[in-house]
């Protein structure tokens, strides 16, 4: 155990540090004497959960606790030298990589590693051909009636993964339970998606074969090692990768991004009215919303705000007369998701929020100036004349609503209920916190001393993981501080949990996702739906760095980047594509 200490006013203070396992029950106690700046003790406790810290008959001792850090291990050698191995090493590594390559690069040349693609491309029209023999029905109907169908389908499925998240345990049940339902959507979508049948289209690009290697590896690290993300990997290749063969295929496909956003607009407004009737806002306890986490609720609202901001873009660029009113439920909308997701204090949500306004407003202005149609000045009024009655309405209606009737919902999982009374431990006082003018984020940026405490302990969690690696994967999350934690980091979850080597066609998949969402906005500065996939492609996939999203099928976020990538599998013209 690591204890630092500052600005103490006395050389020495004596504390005495009291055990608990999971049941509360003390397994051991121990007494040290800490002095100004790092201490280090062997603890004798062995295993446990909980911990209570008492200093007695020392009035008018004064001290800052800077960090309480427990190690499994003692520490082998300090950073500084930790870095230098690793570089030396990582050096090492790459000097045998590169040698390998021009050793081997020519033996290779001749091999088509895009066989097993076309292959798979086949098994997709096979397929195709029996979801039509299912569903024949599909050519014939009006395509903006397929397009509604195909909305409700996204709506429904994001109200899925909402319910489940929020009623059962995502990791032993309700996992099982979205592969499943989350998988017959998609499928049903892909088949409301054909209206003609299926051919080979030109995947023969490194971002289709990067997410075929990572799939594969992670279906061959199932075969070794049991998950509890169990057949992730085959639903990857055939269920979402069918979905994209099939998305190729359509004439018009950004109209798909467009049902995506549309079902995540109708499901803010559900979310909304679900709010204000069942879930108060308290004071001293951040807003988790529909989700029983407010980190979740954060990222959800993030898809909100880039949805709405799509759909002003759209009305910004049309040339013909519309109806104020639609943009104004928009501007709405997005303030009141911002006054919402301020209540949640997720620092990492919040600080992408200016990014991604700031993408927005470099858009409008842009099609301002292109149109020459002067919205973009009308949208800013709009902004200014409604944040105020928008802010305090959704801020009055969350506090009163639920509270006047009665009809407040507390999730069994919900993070920040009333359990106080549960983790009591002897000798111990509860202690309710209290509203404060000063806000998480503020306090967390202005007074943080080191990495740790910005991120919140999540260092930690990286180098518990990192040191824990290996070639063919985990079963589950690392165990650490008397449970499982998740990495809050997916490309170090997803090397964790498959193997260290997937984490290589993970992150270029991301990179390539990124790159083709850049091109083809620049090549297609008009279409808002690129402008979409652009600010998804890096806002969630920042979003990813630095929270638990690599979290298959549970939050709208993980789906839409995935099935979202999938548009520049193909590498067909998009030029005549309409919008």
């Amino acid at each position: 155990m690591k204890v630092q200490l500052g600005n103490m006013n006395v050389p020495e203070v004596k504390w005495h540090f009291y055990f608990y396992n999971s049941a509360y029950e003390v397994t051991g106690e121990q007494e040290v004497i800490l002095t100004d700046g790092e201490n280090l003790y062997e603890l004798d406790a062995g295993k446990f959960s909980f911990v209570n810290i008492t200093a007695e008959g020392q009035t008018g001792t004064k001290f800052c606790l800077e960090r309480v850090n427990f190690y499994e291990n003692e520490p082998v050698f300090e950073m500084g030298k930790y870095i230098a191995y690793m570089m030396l090493f990582l050096g090492i590594y790459f000097i045998v990589v590169f040698l390998l390559w021009k050793i081997f690069s020519k033996k290779i040349s001749g091999i088509n590693v895009y066989a097993p693609v076309c292959l798979l491309e086949d098994c997709y029209i096979e397929i195709g051909k029996v979801l039509h023999k299912i569903m024949p029905f599909t050519f014939s109907m009006p395509e903006n009636i397929l397009s509604r169908i195909r909305t409700i389908l996204w709506l429904c499925m994001f109200i899925f993964m909402t319910v489940i998240d929020d009623t059962s345990n995502y990791k032993k049940v309700g996992y099982n339970y979205l592969l499943i339902v989350c998988s017959f959507i998609l499928l049903l979508l892909a088949a409301f998606m054909m209206k003609k049948p299926l051919r080979r289209l030109y995947w023969k690009n490194k971002m289709v074969l990067c997410w075929f290697i990572l799939w594969i590896m992670a279906s061959v690290s199932d075969l070794f090692v049991y998950k509890d993300f169990h057949y992730i990997g085959y639903i990857m290749i055939f269920v979402i990768g069918f979905f994209a063969f099939v998305w190729g295929n359509m004439k018009h496909r950004t109209q798909v991004i467009w049902e995506m956003i549309n079902a995540i607009r109708l499901s803010f407004l559900l979310a909304c009215v679900f709010c204000v009737l069942f879930r108060p806002l308290i004071d001293g306890i951040r807003y988790s919303g529909i989700n029983n986490n407010p980190i979740p609720f954060a990222i959800y609202l993030n898809m909100v705000i880039i949805s709405f901001c799509a759909s002003l873009l759209k009305r910004q660029k049309i040339k013909v007369k519309y109806y104020i009113w639609k943009e104004i439920v928009d501007i709405a909308a997005i303030l009141a998701a911002l006054y919402m997701e301020w209540r949640t204090q997720s620092t990492f949500s919040i600080i992408l929020l200016p990014l991604v306004l700031l993408a927005f407003f470099v858009k409008s202005i842009h099609f301002d100036i292109r149109f020459k149609n002067r919205k973009f000045a009308g949208c800013l009024l709009l902004i200014v004349l409604l944040a105020f009655p928008v802010f305090l309405s959704v801020d009055w209606s969350l506090r009163n609503v639920a509270v006047k009737y009665g009809t407040q919902i507390i999730f069994d999982n919900d993070l920040f209920k009333d359990v106080a009374q549960n983790y009591y431990l002897p000798g111990t006082q509860v202690v309710y916190a209290s509203g404060t003018e000063k806000s998480r984020i503020a306090e967390k940026l202005g007074s943080s001393k080191n990495l740790d405490q910005l991120t919140s302990g999540r260092t930690q969690y990286y180098k518990v993981y990192l040191r824990n690696m290996n070639l063919l994967g985990h079963s589950g999350s690392a165990y650490f501080y008397g449970a499982k934690h998740q990495a809050h980091n997916a490309l170090i979850m997803i090397a964790y949990r498959y193997g260290v080597f997937v984490v290589i066609p993970y992150f270029m998949l991301m990179v390539y996702f990124f790159a083709s969402a850049v091109k083809a906005l620049w090549k297609n500065q008009e279409k808002i739906a690129f402008w979409f996939l652009f600010v998804i492609s890096w806002c969630v996939g920042i979003m990813m760095m630095c929270d638990n999203v690599e979290q298959p099928f549970r939050w709208i976020c993980w789906v839409v980047y995935f099935v979202g990538m999938g548009y520049f599998f193909s590498e067909r013209s998009i030029d005549n594509e309409l919008e």
